[in-house]
């Protein structure tokens, strides 16, 4: 049995490196690594808009888990995004996947509304499958994870 497979793994290795070169000499290599990513990952451009429900619950979520395990202001949450609007939409630039900037207004249990921006991206979501969101509240990043008035999280 073991020598069995040693042979079919013999095989295998002969035909790759008989066949590779042929196929390879047809091709751009920069046409067969957008056809492997492709094959991989199945990206199609298509995320969430900024207004989907699920986006607004994620970010929720997320920034609920934030305050509660860092020293920004205990308790706060983000109750609504009001006057949610899409800043940008680009694929290909520079990333091969699609991303979606937005911008609203948070509004906070505390009775406040503060500027909240957020892109929404392709392919990033746990093992790289699905979607994921970051987002950046002005005035509650005093670490500047984003950069200063959330630069990172908004179009260029």
């Amino acid at each position: 049995m073991k020598q069995a497979s040693v042979r079919l793994l013999i095989a295998l290795g002969l035909i790759m490196q008989f066949a590779a070169p042929a196929a390879a000499a047809s091709l751009d290599p920069a046409d067969i690594g957008e056809g492997i990513f492709k094959s991989l990952f199945h990206r199609n451009g298509e995320i969430p808009n900024c207004d989907h429900p699920s986006v607004a619950a994620k970010i929720k979520k997320r920034f609920r888990r934030h305050t509660d395990k860092h020293v920004l202001e205990r308790g706060l949450i983000i109750e609504n995004l009001a006057h949610v609007r899409q800043a940008r939409y680009e694929i290909g630039m520079p990333s091969p996947l699609a991303r979606r900037y937005c911008q609203a207004r948070a509004v906070f249990n505390d009775n406040h509304s503060r500027r909240i921006y957020y892109f929404v991206e392709e392919q990033t979501g746990f093992v790289g499958v699905k979607w994921n969101v970051e987002f950046c509240v002005s005035g509650l990043d005093p670490w500047r994870v984003y950069d200063g008035h959330c630069r990172v999280a908004r179009p260029q």
